[in-house]
Protein backbone atom coordinates (compact mmCIF):
# COMPACT_ATOMS: atom_id res chain seq x y z
CA UNK A 1 0.00 0.00 0.00
CA UNK A 2 1.59 2.94 -1.01
CA UNK A 3 -0.49 5.45 0.37
CA UNK A 4 -1.07 6.22 4.09
CA UNK A 5 -4.86 6.36 4.16
CA UNK A 6 -7.05 7.67 7.49
CA UNK A 7 -10.63 7.74 8.15
CA UNK A 8 -12.30 9.78 10.49
CA UNK A 9 -15.18 9.19 12.83
CA UNK A 10 -17.41 9.77 10.00
CA UNK A 11 -16.58 7.96 7.32
CA UNK A 12 -15.68 4.62 9.54
CA UNK A 13 -19.04 4.98 11.13
CA UNK A 14 -20.93 5.46 7.67
CA UNK A 15 -20.08 2.19 6.27
CA UNK A 16 -20.59 -0.10 9.33
CA UNK A 17 -24.10 1.99 9.48
CA UNK A 18 -24.66 1.00 5.64
CA UNK A 19 -23.56 -2.48 5.98
CA UNK A 20 -26.10 -3.15 8.65
CA UNK A 21 -29.23 -1.33 7.63
CA UNK A 22 -29.22 -2.56 4.16
CA UNK A 23 -31.22 -5.35 5.27
CA UNK A 24 -34.32 -3.19 5.98
CA UNK A 25 -34.71 -2.65 2.57
CA UNK A 26 -34.31 -6.52 1.73
CA UNK A 27 -37.36 -7.65 3.93
CA UNK A 28 -35.90 -7.93 7.60
CA UNK A 29 -39.54 -6.55 8.38
CA UNK A 30 -41.45 -9.41 6.78
CA UNK A 31 -38.87 -11.85 7.75
CA UNK A 32 -39.16 -10.53 11.42
CA UNK A 33 -42.81 -10.30 11.36
CA UNK A 34 -42.96 -14.18 10.36
CA UNK A 35 -40.78 -14.90 13.45
CA UNK A 36 -41.96 -12.59 16.24
CA UNK A 37 -45.35 -11.78 15.00
CA UNK A 38 -45.68 -8.15 16.63
CA UNK A 39 -42.77 -7.91 18.96
CA UNK A 40 -40.23 -7.41 16.02
CA UNK A 41 -39.16 -4.15 16.84
CA UNK A 42 -38.38 -5.47 20.40
CA UNK A 43 -36.07 -8.68 19.00
CA UNK A 44 -34.76 -5.52 17.10
CA UNK A 45 -33.99 -3.88 20.69
CA UNK A 46 -32.64 -7.29 22.12
CA UNK A 47 -30.44 -8.57 19.32
CA UNK A 48 -29.00 -4.56 18.76
CA UNK A 49 -28.25 -4.86 22.83
CA UNK A 50 -26.15 -8.27 22.48
CA UNK A 51 -23.95 -6.96 19.40
CA UNK A 52 -23.30 -3.76 21.36
CA UNK A 53 -22.15 -5.95 24.40
CA UNK A 54 -20.32 -8.37 21.57
CA UNK A 55 -18.45 -5.17 20.12
CA UNK A 56 -17.48 -4.42 23.72
CA UNK A 57 -15.69 -7.47 24.12
CA UNK A 58 -14.22 -7.33 21.22
CA UNK A 59 -12.26 -4.26 21.55
CA UNK A 60 -11.23 -5.51 25.09
CA UNK A 61 -9.34 -8.45 22.88
CA UNK A 62 -8.86 -7.26 19.82
CA UNK A 63 -5.43 -5.18 19.86
CA UNK A 64 -4.69 -3.62 16.64
CA UNK A 65 -0.88 -3.22 16.42
CA UNK A 66 -0.26 0.13 14.39
CA UNK A 67 -1.86 -0.67 10.70
CA UNK A 68 -1.47 -4.34 11.14
CA UNK A 69 -4.68 -5.90 9.66
CA UNK A 70 -6.74 -9.24 10.36
CA UNK A 71 -4.61 -10.43 7.58
CA UNK A 72 -1.20 -9.28 9.59
CA UNK A 73 -2.49 -11.18 12.79
CA UNK A 74 -3.64 -14.33 11.34
CA UNK A 75 0.20 -14.38 9.68
CA UNK A 76 1.55 -13.62 12.41
CA UNK A 77 0.40 -16.58 14.69
CA UNK A 78 -0.12 -19.02 11.91
CA UNK A 79 2.23 -18.24 9.30
CA UNK A 80 1.30 -18.34 5.37
CA UNK A 81 -0.79 -21.90 5.48
CA UNK A 82 -2.96 -20.36 8.50
CA UNK A 83 -3.28 -16.87 6.17
CA UNK A 84 -3.81 -19.05 2.92
CA UNK A 85 -6.76 -20.77 4.60
CA UNK A 86 -8.30 -17.62 6.58
CA UNK A 87 -7.97 -15.65 3.29
CA UNK A 88 -10.45 -18.59 1.31
CA UNK A 89 -12.49 -18.53 3.66
CA UNK A 90 -12.58 -14.32 3.51
CA UNK A 91 -12.56 -14.55 0.09
CA UNK A 92 -16.05 -16.81 0.24
CA UNK A 93 -17.99 -14.64 2.40
CA UNK A 94 -17.77 -11.89 0.37
CA UNK A 95 -18.69 -13.25 -2.81
CA UNK A 96 -21.82 -15.17 -1.65
CA UNK A 97 -22.67 -11.98 -0.06
CA UNK A 98 -21.81 -9.70 -2.51
CA UNK A 99 -23.99 -12.12 -5.32
CA UNK A 100 -26.72 -12.54 -2.75
CA UNK A 101 -27.51 -8.55 -2.55
CA UNK A 102 -27.22 -8.37 -6.64
CA UNK A 103 -29.16 -11.33 -7.08
CA UNK A 104 -31.95 -9.64 -4.56
CA UNK A 105 -31.72 -6.43 -5.89
CA UNK A 106 -32.00 -7.32 -9.28
CA UNK A 107 -35.46 -9.16 -8.58
CA UNK A 108 -36.64 -6.33 -6.92
CA UNK A 109 -36.07 -3.61 -9.22
CA UNK A 110 -37.73 -5.42 -12.48
CA UNK A 111 -40.83 -6.29 -10.17
CA UNK A 112 -41.59 -2.64 -8.53
CA UNK A 113 -40.44 -0.65 -11.81
CA UNK A 114 -43.56 0.58 -13.80
CA UNK A 115 -41.92 -0.72 -16.84
CA UNK A 116 -40.22 -3.52 -18.10
CA UNK A 117 -36.38 -3.75 -17.90
CA UNK A 118 -34.20 -6.81 -18.70
CA UNK A 119 -32.73 -8.62 -16.49
CA UNK A 120 -29.02 -8.63 -18.54
CA UNK A 121 -29.42 -4.54 -18.24
CA UNK A 122 -30.12 -4.57 -14.69
CA UNK A 123 -26.92 -7.20 -14.47
CA UNK A 124 -25.29 -4.70 -16.33
CA UNK A 125 -25.85 -1.50 -14.99
CA UNK A 126 -25.01 -3.13 -11.29
CA UNK A 127 -21.81 -4.56 -12.82
CA UNK A 128 -20.41 -1.16 -14.45
CA UNK A 129 -21.59 1.00 -10.64
CA UNK A 130 -19.81 -1.43 -8.48
CA UNK A 131 -16.57 -2.05 -10.21
CA UNK A 132 -16.50 1.91 -11.18
CA UNK A 133 -16.44 2.09 -7.10
CA UNK A 134 -14.40 -0.37 -6.44
CA UNK A 135 -11.91 0.68 -8.93
CA UNK A 136 -11.86 3.94 -6.62
CA UNK A 137 -10.26 2.05 -4.08
CA UNK A 138 -11.27 1.67 -0.73
CA UNK A 139 -10.74 5.63 0.14
CA UNK A 140 -13.17 5.92 -2.93
CA UNK A 141 -14.89 3.45 -1.38
CA UNK A 142 -15.45 4.86 2.14
CA UNK A 143 -15.78 8.19 1.36
CA UNK A 144 -18.52 7.33 -1.61
CA UNK A 145 -20.23 5.81 1.78
CA UNK A 146 -19.88 9.28 3.66
CA UNK A 147 -21.19 11.26 0.99
CA UNK A 148 -24.63 9.30 0.89
CA UNK A 149 -25.24 7.78 4.06
CA UNK A 150 -27.50 11.43 4.62
CA UNK A 151 -29.61 10.44 2.00
CA UNK A 152 -30.01 6.98 2.38
CA UNK A 153 -30.90 7.72 6.15
CA UNK A 154 -33.52 10.14 4.28
CA UNK A 155 -35.15 7.40 2.83
CA UNK A 156 -35.72 5.18 6.43
CA UNK A 157 -37.19 8.95 7.56
CA UNK A 158 -39.66 9.23 4.85
CA UNK A 159 -40.76 5.26 5.74
CA UNK A 160 -40.79 5.84 8.97
CA UNK A 161 -43.49 9.12 8.87
CA UNK A 162 -45.45 7.56 6.50
CA UNK A 163 -46.17 4.67 8.83
CA UNK A 164 -46.69 7.00 11.16
CA UNK A 165 -49.31 8.74 9.13
CA UNK A 166 -51.40 5.08 8.96
CA UNK A 167 -51.41 4.48 13.26
CA UNK A 168 -53.25 1.72 14.61
CA UNK A 169 -51.88 0.77 18.36
CA UNK A 170 -53.74 -2.51 18.56
CA UNK A 171 -51.30 -3.65 15.83
CA UNK A 172 -48.75 -3.92 18.50
CA UNK A 173 -50.93 -6.59 20.65
CA UNK A 174 -49.80 -8.84 22.22
CA UNK A 175 -47.09 -6.75 22.74
CA UNK A 176 -44.70 -10.04 23.18
CA UNK A 177 -46.01 -10.79 19.79
CA UNK A 178 -45.90 -15.34 19.65
CA UNK A 179 -43.98 -15.51 23.61
CA UNK A 180 -41.36 -13.71 25.97
CA UNK A 181 -39.54 -16.72 25.27
CA UNK A 182 -40.13 -16.66 21.43
CA UNK A 183 -38.95 -13.17 21.90
CA UNK A 184 -35.29 -13.81 23.78
CA UNK A 185 -34.77 -16.86 21.10
CA UNK A 186 -35.21 -14.70 18.33
CA UNK A 187 -33.59 -11.70 19.65
CA UNK A 188 -30.18 -14.21 20.28
CA UNK A 189 -31.02 -15.49 15.86
CA UNK A 190 -31.22 -12.07 14.88
CA UNK A 191 -28.10 -10.74 16.05
CA UNK A 192 -26.88 -12.31 12.45
CA UNK A 193 -28.35 -8.74 11.52
CA UNK A 194 -25.08 -7.61 12.59
CA UNK A 195 -23.37 -10.71 10.78
CA UNK A 196 -20.92 -7.88 8.92
CA UNK A 197 -18.72 -8.03 11.75
CA UNK A 198 -15.51 -8.42 9.56
CA UNK A 199 -15.79 -5.23 8.42
CA UNK A 200 -14.91 -3.74 12.35
CA UNK A 201 -11.64 -5.73 11.56
CA UNK A 202 -10.81 -4.58 8.27
CA UNK A 203 -11.44 -1.01 9.04
CA UNK A 204 -9.26 -0.35 12.01
CA UNK A 205 -6.01 -0.15 10.47
CA UNK A 206 -7.30 3.07 8.14
CA UNK A 207 -8.25 4.99 11.40
CA UNK A 208 -5.10 6.11 12.89
CA UNK A 209 -6.82 7.04 16.72
CA UNK A 210 -8.14 4.14 17.85
CA UNK A 211 -10.12 6.23 20.22
CA UNK A 212 -11.92 7.66 17.38
CA UNK A 213 -12.37 4.40 16.07
CA UNK A 214 -14.08 2.89 18.75
CA UNK A 215 -16.27 5.73 19.11
CA UNK A 216 -17.22 5.30 15.30
CA UNK A 217 -17.83 1.10 15.55
CA UNK A 218 -20.55 1.93 18.53
CA UNK A 219 -21.88 4.95 16.95
CA UNK A 220 -22.60 2.85 13.46
CA UNK A 221 -24.28 -0.05 15.16
CA UNK A 222 -26.53 2.36 17.76
CA UNK A 223 -27.11 4.16 14.92
CA UNK A 224 -28.07 1.09 12.75
CA UNK A 225 -30.01 -0.45 15.56
CA UNK A 226 -32.29 3.13 16.10
CA UNK A 227 -33.14 3.21 12.94
CA UNK A 228 -33.58 -1.12 12.83
CA UNK A 229 -35.97 -0.51 15.37
CA UNK A 230 -37.64 2.50 14.71
CA UNK A 231 -38.72 1.18 10.96
CA UNK A 232 -39.62 -2.06 12.62
CA UNK A 233 -41.92 -0.39 15.17
CA UNK A 234 -43.72 1.48 12.72
CA UNK A 235 -44.10 -0.58 10.50
CA UNK A 236 -45.75 -3.00 13.11
CA UNK A 237 -47.59 -0.22 13.90
CA UNK A 238 -49.00 0.88 10.64
CA UNK A 239 -49.57 -3.13 9.23
CA UNK A 240 -51.00 -5.70 11.06
CA UNK A 241 -50.07 -8.83 11.80
CA UNK A 242 -50.38 -11.33 10.00
CA UNK A 243 -50.55 -9.26 6.67
CA UNK A 244 -46.69 -7.58 7.65
CA UNK A 245 -45.49 -11.08 6.71
CA UNK A 246 -46.93 -10.58 2.87
CA UNK A 247 -45.30 -7.24 1.78
CA UNK A 248 -42.36 -7.60 -1.02
CA UNK A 249 -39.30 -5.30 0.19
CA UNK A 250 -41.98 -3.47 2.76
CA UNK A 251 -39.77 -0.91 3.44
CA UNK A 252 -40.77 0.42 -0.61
CA UNK A 253 -44.62 -0.89 -0.05
CA UNK A 254 -45.32 0.93 3.21
CA UNK A 255 -44.39 4.31 0.69
CA UNK A 256 -47.79 3.54 -1.41
CA UNK A 257 -49.61 3.91 2.43
CA UNK A 258 -49.57 7.62 1.14
CA UNK A 259 -52.52 8.35 -1.11
CA UNK A 260 -54.16 11.51 -2.25
CA UNK A 261 -57.70 11.28 -2.64
CA UNK A 262 -58.12 7.70 -3.85
CA UNK A 263 -54.95 7.42 -5.64
CA UNK A 264 -51.64 6.26 -4.61
CA UNK A 265 -49.15 9.45 -6.02
CA UNK A 266 -46.29 6.72 -6.44
CA UNK A 267 -44.12 8.14 -3.38
CA UNK A 268 -42.42 4.98 -3.40
CA UNK A 269 -40.58 6.29 -6.04
CA UNK A 270 -38.85 8.48 -3.72
CA UNK A 271 -36.95 5.25 -1.91
CA UNK A 272 -36.16 3.23 -5.02
CA UNK A 273 -32.79 5.28 -5.67
CA UNK A 274 -31.35 5.38 -1.98
CA UNK A 275 -32.22 1.51 -1.74
CA UNK A 276 -29.91 0.98 -5.43
CA UNK A 277 -27.25 3.25 -4.09
CA UNK A 278 -27.16 1.44 -0.52
CA UNK A 279 -27.06 -1.60 -2.65
CA UNK A 280 -24.30 -0.50 -4.83
CA UNK A 281 -22.02 0.86 -2.23
CA UNK A 282 -22.20 -2.85 -0.76
CA UNK A 283 -21.47 -4.63 -3.23
CA UNK A 284 -18.60 -2.39 -4.25
CA UNK A 285 -17.23 -2.95 -1.00
CA UNK A 286 -17.56 -7.53 -1.60
CA UNK A 287 -15.74 -6.68 -4.59
CA UNK A 288 -13.10 -4.08 -3.26
CA UNK A 289 -12.48 -6.62 -0.68
CA UNK A 290 -12.46 -9.43 -2.28
CA UNK A 291 -9.91 -8.18 -4.40
CA UNK A 292 -7.83 -6.88 -1.41
CA UNK A 293 -7.74 -10.53 -0.25
CA UNK A 294 -6.47 -12.40 -3.33
CA UNK A 295 -3.65 -9.01 -3.40
CA UNK A 296 -2.62 -10.13 0.23
CA UNK A 297 -2.14 -13.94 -0.70
CA UNK A 298 -0.80 -13.54 -4.33
CA UNK A 299 1.05 -9.94 -4.08
CA UNK A 300 0.91 -8.58 -7.37
CA UNK A 301 2.48 -6.13 -9.34
CA UNK A 302 -0.66 -4.30 -9.95
CA UNK A 303 -3.08 -4.14 -6.97
CA UNK A 304 -6.06 -3.76 -8.86
CA UNK A 305 -5.40 -6.82 -11.27
CA UNK A 306 -8.17 -9.41 -9.58
CA UNK A 307 -10.83 -6.45 -9.67
CA UNK A 308 -12.71 -7.24 -13.07
CA UNK A 309 -12.42 -10.90 -12.20
CA UNK A 310 -13.47 -10.90 -9.02
CA UNK A 311 -17.11 -8.86 -10.23
CA UNK A 312 -17.47 -11.46 -13.45
CA UNK A 313 -17.44 -14.12 -10.37
CA UNK A 314 -19.71 -12.15 -7.91
CA UNK A 315 -22.64 -11.66 -10.55
CA UNK A 316 -22.00 -15.40 -12.03
CA UNK A 317 -22.92 -16.39 -8.96
CA UNK A 318 -25.84 -14.23 -8.37
CA UNK A 319 -27.45 -16.09 -11.26
CA UNK A 320 -27.37 -19.48 -9.66
CA UNK A 321 -30.32 -19.52 -7.39
CA UNK A 322 -32.96 -20.40 -9.04
CA UNK A 323 -35.89 -17.62 -7.83
CA UNK A 324 -35.96 -14.74 -5.65
CA UNK A 325 -37.67 -16.48 -2.74
CA UNK A 326 -34.60 -19.65 -3.47
CA UNK A 327 -32.15 -16.76 -3.17
CA UNK A 328 -33.52 -15.25 0.51
CA UNK A 329 -33.70 -18.85 1.62
CA UNK A 330 -29.96 -19.27 0.87
CA UNK A 331 -29.14 -16.13 2.47
CA UNK A 332 -31.42 -16.86 5.70
CA UNK A 333 -30.06 -20.60 6.05
CA UNK A 334 -26.91 -20.60 4.70
CA UNK A 335 -25.02 -17.60 4.08
CA UNK A 336 -25.54 -15.19 7.05
CA UNK A 337 -24.56 -18.38 9.63
CA UNK A 338 -21.43 -18.62 7.03
CA UNK A 339 -20.39 -14.44 7.86
CA UNK A 340 -21.00 -15.05 11.33
CA UNK A 341 -18.81 -18.07 11.33
CA UNK A 342 -16.02 -16.19 9.49
CA UNK A 343 -16.49 -13.17 11.75
CA UNK A 344 -15.98 -15.69 14.74
CA UNK A 345 -12.84 -17.04 13.20
CA UNK A 346 -11.74 -13.12 13.10
CA UNK A 347 -12.34 -12.47 16.57
CA UNK A 348 -10.26 -15.73 17.51
CA UNK A 349 -7.20 -14.99 16.10
CA UNK A 350 -7.18 -11.43 17.68
CA UNK A 351 -7.61 -13.37 20.92
CA UNK A 352 -4.89 -15.82 20.05
CA UNK A 353 -2.73 -12.56 18.78
CA UNK A 354 -3.25 -10.86 21.97
CA UNK A 355 -2.88 -13.48 24.18
CA UNK A 356 0.64 -14.38 22.07
CA UNK A 357 1.50 -10.63 22.81
CA UNK A 358 1.05 -10.15 25.99
CA UNK A 359 2.35 -13.75 27.35
CA UNK A 360 4.95 -14.43 24.45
Amino acid sequence: MNKVINFGKYETLSVLANVFIIKIFLGLPSELSKNAGSAGWIVSLISGGIFLFILYLIFKLYDADGRNDIYDLTENIGGKPLLYIFSLVLLISFLVKGALLIRVSVDVIRAVLPFDISPFLCYFLFFIGSVFCAFKGLEGVVRLHAVFLPIILLAFVFAVSICFLNPDITNLFPILGFGAKNVVVSGLKYTGIYSDLIYVFLLCPYVKDKKVYKKACFGGVILSAIVITLVLFSYSLAVPYPQSTKLFMPVYQISRFVKIASNSQGFEAFILPEWIISSLLYISLSIYFSYETLNRVIKPKYDKIFAIPVAIVIFLLALLPESFEKATQIGIKIVNPYVLIVSGLAVLIAVIYKIRRKYG
